[in-house]
């Protein structure tokens, strides 16, 4: 399956992104964890593997590399659960994604704290959560949900599994990503321009939406993560040409976007985004201009870093971004020419490690967090 998930089901997707192929992925919002003080580093990651042949998905995060199967999905693993973001405060992990429910048809929100599985909704529509913030002893997840009186998806969060309505469903909308600063609550996510009919950028702060439209000659965006600095807000995602092209691209404080990648003439996304003392981190993929694979990279204040190989054999994809200290993890892909699939990778500083995963399917970290004590 060629595609990544962004914030809808398939049946409503803005788009499809033919880089790396995997069972699904969203936006993740940046989880930046560690003092300089701390002698322990833990590395938390998450994502799943992808059957091409059954269909089938199964949710997986690792500790420090140790793989441990997510437990506790509406039906197991057919066609199984998918897990996209994860938040870690101290000695507690906390996960977010969606699961298959058997009976209905559709897939169910649910979170994960410490392994023990909470379902958001109850399948009667589909639903998925993406994002996931803890701020103190509160949870916050964002997502989305399909609104049945309308016929159009809501974008959505819960907070300690409370359903707070962005959207009304007069337009199809979803939450891709969210993080917290003191009593406000910031969400990125996407909905249709009731005017264009084309998919807009979007961040909500408590409830009232700042719209980032596509600057010309682009025509739709997209915002996949959220990251604050200070009063400053910044939204990764990408700006869409009307011939299919991509082009990765970050907002601060709602003003026109900034352009990465290849200045928008090769396909390029940004998923992930972190803000570290001024510095900003973004996370995705851009092209091999040479073979037209795609490279798993990340940009540093707009400065393109390469983290694989521009081997044919080594299309990769980067997602989940985490910054601690002067260190910079990446969580995301990488071919596997051997085994002819995709392996869950994460890189640090560029270095990668491929974590544990069933060599006969696709796999994927989608989220990463690093947390020093």
């Amino acid at each position: 399956m060629n595609r990544i998930k962004l914030c809808f089901p398939i049946s409503v997707l803005f788009f499809t992104f033919p880089f790396c192929g995997c069972g699904g992925g969203s936006a993740t919002s940046s989880n930046t964890g560690g003092n300089s003080g701390g002698t322990t580093t833990t590395v938390y990651a998450v994502g799943g593997s992808y059957n091409p042949i059954s269909g089938a998905s199964q949710a997986n995060y690792w500790t420090n590399g140790v793989s441990s199967p997510v437990a506790g999905g509406v039906t197991g693993y057919d066609p199984g659960e998918n897990t996209w973001s994860i938040a870690a405060s101290g000695s507690n992990v906390y996960m977010a994604g969606d699961g298959y429910d058997g009976a209905t048809g559709n897939y169910q929100a649910m979170s994960w704290a410490n392994g023990t599985v909470t379902a958001l909704t109850d399948g009667t529509v589909n639903a998925s959560a993406n994002g996931i913030a803890v701020s103190g002893s509160d949870v916050y997840i964002a997502g989305y949900k399909y609104d049945s009186a309308t016929g159009n998806y809501i974008a959505v969060y819960w907070k300690n599994n409370t359903l707070v309505p962005l959207t009304d469903g007069t337009v199809s909308a979803g939450a891709s990503a969210i993080t917290i600063s003191g009593s406000d609550v910031y969400v990125a996510g996407s909905q249709t321009n009731s005017a264009t009919g084309r998919a807009e950028a979007v961040y909500w702060k408590n409830g009232v939406a700042t719209a980032l439209p596509a600057a010309p000659p682009l025509n739709t965006s997209v915002a996949n993560a959220i990251a604050l600095s200070g009063n400053d807000v910044y939204v990764a995602g990408f700006e869409n040409y009307d011939g299919g092209i991509t082009a990765a691209c970050y907002w601060k404080n709602g003003s026109t976007a900034v352009a990465l990648g290849q200045n928008g003439s090769i396909a390029s996304m940004a998923y992930s985004i972190a803000v570290s003392d001024g510095n900003v981190y973004i996370a995705g993929v851009d092209t091999n201009s040479t073979n037209d694979h795609g490279i798993a990279v990340y940009w540093m204040n707009g400065t393109e870093v390469t983290i694989s190989s521009l081997s044919p054999s080594a299309m990769a994809l980067g997602y989940g971004i985490a910054v601690s200290g002067s260190d910079v993890y990446v969580a995301g892909q990488q071919w596997d020419s051997t085994t002819q699939y995709y392996v869950p990778y994460y890189w640090k500083n560029g270095v990668g490690t491929a974590l544990p995963a069933t060599t006969t399917e696709d796999g994927i970290a989608t989220s990463i967090a690093v947390v020093v004590q």
